[in-house]
């Protein structure tokens, strides 16, 4: 039975470029983990008590997506790991060489719009005739030059970093689902925050500025034991995965009231994959070390799932 997923999404127009540090190229998606700390650190700025926030989270009241691109009026979604398993089945049947490297290119291929994802989701494969393998996805990453100076020889070093650079109607997604009121109260006021501070690293140098904007959107799918999560994710049971893959997640934590601490490095499963339905956990990292006695507040970790249901015969 088709039923529909009602939620939001929450865009994000870049005004200046991004930086969210990383390999090049592996910038995007934007992974839920952060999208989470950086709601979390806006509403301490704006002195929103964040208890009842994380404890409707805990109650998984709501969730938050990773953040992913759009340009124009479409929005791009990961492709669900089950499809890619077909796809694996389908090139070592198929000896024709045309329909190889089709087979290949589609597999190749990151993100997928509504309407080819709900396809996936709903048990169908798109038309591999129909689908825009050159297609963009309104931003490129380009490594810029920087020069820093030693404090003591004064002697220049030249290094790079990665930034993103949106189109002008383009930019990042990410989906919000749940109990409105916890939308209104905390999720608008702190991304309108954001868009003001900036998301994302370098916001000293006037990156990750972004003018955001709340649409409602809606999913078709089917009533399934199945589901892919398009968030990062730390399942309450690893026996519910059946097609997935790792990223270490770490990096520093930066605070506005207390000095940069390195994260520990935390294995997640990542977004697309395809699980039986699993919350996932918030961790706290006082479980790693005593990150609350030396920033000044708990530094929650977000590795809840964002499910949609998937039809797939495996």
């Amino acid at each position: 039975m088709v039923k529909i997923m009602q939620m939001k999404a929450i865009k994000l127009y870049f005004q200046t470029p991004l930086y969210m540090g990383g390999e090049r190229g592996a910038i995007i998606p934007v992974h839920s983990d952060t999208i989470f700390g950086a709601i979390i650190n806006a509403l301490i700025y704006l002195n929103v008590d964040i208890e009842p926030f994380v404890g409707a989270f805990e109650e998984n009241r709501f969730s938050i997506s990773s953040a992913f691109p759009f340009r124009g009026e479409k929005l791009f979604f990961p492709k669900p790991f089950h499809i890619n398993s077909y796809i694996n089945k389908k090139i070592d049947k198929d000896p024709n060489l045309e329909g190889y490297l089709k087979l290949k290119k589609f597999k190749k291929k990151k993100f997928f719009d509504k309407e080819n994802f709900e396809k996936m989701i709903n048990g169908k494969i798109p038309d591999l005739d129909e689908i825009n393998y050159e297609e963009k996805y309104g931003y490129k990453v380009a490594d810029i030059p920087k020069i820093v100076l030693d404090r003591i020889t004064v002697n220049s070093h030249l290094y790079h970093i990665s930034q993103v650079f949106f189109e002008d109607n383009a930019g990042l997604y990410f989906l919000f689902q749940g109990d409105d009121e916890i939308f209104k109260n905390y999720i608008k006021p702190a991304i309108r925050l954001l868009g003001d501070e900036g998301i994302g690293g370098k916001r000293t140098w006037g990156l990750g500025k972004f003018k955001p904007k709340f649409e409602d959107i809606a999913l078709k799918t089917q009533e399934s034991d199945l589901f892919v999560t398009l968030s990062l994710t730390i399942p309450k049971n690893k026996n519910v995965l059946h097609l997935w893959d790792f990223i270490k997640r770490g990096d520093w934590i930066f605070t506005r009231n207390g000095k940069p601490r390195r994260k520990p490095t935390i294995m997640m499963v990542k977004e697309g994959s395809i699980l039986n339905k699993d919350p996932g956990e918030i961790i706290d990292l006082d479980n790693y070390g005593n990150f609350s006695g030396e920033i000044g507040h708990k530094v929650l970790v977000n590795a809840k799932s964002f499910l949609i249901p998937v039809r797939w015969k495996h």
